[in-house]
């Protein structure tokens, strides 16, 4: 193909991924993880860094990116600096397209394949709901060096993969997944694969141009993987390094130790629960794409004797890391897209290939039900996140809370948010008083029940079915239960420590409302806060059922 014609499709492919994810400029925040990333880039941006200043649970490279983006473009509101944010992660799914085309062009030897693959990643990173798919998160950033970490693998540039191998662990510990993936794809292509024989047409257009890697165990098996593992060695040590010079290497270790905690799940998530919820939630992604998905399984079954087996252990590895922690939320699954993508691609040039041999009719009804299988997704996910930033809104009581801040605090004096509402800083814009940028490290909210809103101790617990159907639903209850063996190590003195240093000049409860099921941790059932509060504030407003405490004046 004329290299001109490859960059004209190149451009239409990216101008369609860019098209599709315009709904996410059309909101502030698409998804409840975009307000902790925004609120940390702030911190950020005024000085503070991760683990020291603030708390987190991921890796900190969406925080930075985050603050750069904040620092650079030229804004003086959140709301038009989290559209630009918006346009970086469209740049960022640019920028996966068309590694994805260069990994699929290496492994396909042909770059109609790679073409087709970074088309299915434009059009079916989309094609579900808007919050999961079309949010500036943290899965969209991973991919990116995950892809480019299996282009340089290809390549045989084994250190240079093994940096962006590090680089996607630092922006999401899952990234990590595709260390053991390449592992395998090493000793499989040294030991069990038989070499194509001069001369012998082979079995499909997917065995063309393989041959056996004959240099030995240690030069085509562990030199690779070494020099793999000292390339993510290099940039893992390069952070520890930074934390270290910062001071804050104490408190990334004690954070990243509360991390298992989270890691392992809440209470509940027995087998049979986690079984279904796998294949309930792997069916809605997989009929919200189906093409992707049905392409890319027809080609799992051939690539055992190709090199594309790696994007099979991609796949398989990756929903290992979708079911850790037995959550299972939708965005977790975009890490399986870029090998979804290069293998469906794949399929999908077996597929125009065999078109041109066909009869017209049947080459035809063929032909349609692959665009039908395409456009039908694609249309009603897009019309849909089109039409839902319109909808009105029932439960963004906060925003009234962020009017009052505004109106009656100065841009210098922080406040503390009690609950799980982040958005009221960063929209407010007003730095939180304590590291503590959720109560949830107060109380254990999570990782104690991350969604599954039941006491795991009570005599009669729901059955399968019921715990399914509460993934899908916020109980209006207030359900409570003991969380506090989940709470970070030594948070209550540490937020005493920061309330000393810098007090909040207001302090909002967000439990009467409910609001994020914070109804079950009432302020006054937590000794040392309500103490602090009697003390030094009064009781000010109550605004949608969120209290408001003005400390007292000296």
């Amino acid at each position: 193909m004329p290299r001109k014609r490859i960059f004209f499709y190149l451009a239409c492919i990216i101008l369609v991924g860019i098209l599709l994810r315009t709904p996410s400029l059309l909101v502030n925040f698409a998804n409840i993880d975009e307000n902790e990333y925004a609120l940390a880039g702030q911190i950020i941006n005024q000085g503070g860094g991760p683990y020291k200043d603030f708390l987190i649970y991921q890796p900190p490279a969406i925080y930075y990116l985050y603050a750069l983006v904040f620092k650079l473009v030229p804004a003086t509101e959140l709301v038009t600096e989290m559209w630009w944010v918006h346009i970086v992660f469209l740049l960022i799914v640019a920028a996966t397209c068309l590694a994805i085309y260069l990994v699929g062009k290496e492994v396909y030897k042909e770059p109609t394949r790679g073409l087709f693959a970074a088309l299915f990643y434009a059009i079916f990173s989309t094609t579900f709901l808007p919050q999961d798919m079309l949010a500036a998160n943290i899965e969209l950033l991973m991919v990116l060096p995950m892809t480019l970490c299996a282009l340089f693998f290809l390549k045989e540039q084994f250190f240079i993969a093994g940096l962006f191998l590090g680089l996607s662990i630092l922006t999401k510990y899952q990234g990590g997944i595709l260390l053991p993936a390449l592992a395998l794809y090493l000793f499989w292509k040294n030991k069990n694969v038989t070499p194509a024989k001069a001369g012998v047409q082979p079995l499909t257009v997917l065995d063309s141009g393989f041959r056996r890697n004959d240099k030995g165990l240690f030069k085509g098996t562990l030199l690779p993987f070494f020099s793999l593992l000292l390339g993510a060695a290099w940039v893992g040590a390069g952070w520890v390094y930074y934390l270290y010079h910062n001071g804050a290497l104490p408190d990334a270790i004690r954070c990243f130790l509360y991390i298992m905690d989270y890691a392992k799940g809440p209470p509940g998530t027995d087998i049979p629960y986690i079984t279904l919820k796998f294949l309930l939630r792997t069916a809605m992604l997989a009929g919200a794409g189906f093409g992707l998905w049905y392409f890319a399984f027809r080609a799992m079954r051939q690539s055992l004797r190709h090199p594309s087996f790696l994007f099979t252990l991609w796949v398989l590895f990756g929903f290992a890391a979708v079911i850790a922690g037995g959550r299972m939320y939708f965005h977790y699954y975009i890490i399986l897209y870029p090998a979804l993508s290069l293998l469906a691609g794949d399929w999908a040039g077996h597929f125009f290939e065999r078109l041109k041999g066909m009869p017209f009719e049947k080459g035809a009804w063929r032909l349609t039900l692959f665009v039908v299988m395409i456009f039908i997704p694609v249309t009603g996910f897009t019309a849909y996140a089109t039409y839902k930033p319109f909808r009105p809104k029932h439960k963004d009581y906060w925003i009234y809370v962020v009017d009052y801040i505004q109106d009656r605090t100065g841009p210098a004096d922080s406040i503390f948010v009690w609950g799980y509402c982040p958005q009221i800083y960063t929209v407010a814009d007003r730095r939180p008083a304590t590291r503590f940028t959720t109560a949830d490290y107060l109380t254990g909210r999570s990782p104690k029940t991350a969604g599954l809103e039941y006491d795991p101790r009570t005599a009669n617990p729901p059955s399968v079915w019921k715990k399914l159907r509460r993934d899908f639903i916020t109980p209006q209850e207030v359900i409570d239960y003991d969380t506090s063996e989940n709470i970070f190590p030594g948070a209550w003195n540490l937020l005493m420590e920061d309330f000393q240093k810098n007090p909040p000049e207001l302090i909002v409860d967000t439990s009467p409302s409910n609001y994020r099921m914070y109804g079950r941790y009432p302020m006054h059932e937590f000794p040392d806060l309500q103490e602090y509060v009697k003390k030094n504030y009064v009781f000010e407003a109550s605004i949608r059922g969120m209290d408001i405490y003005r400390r007292k004046s000296k």
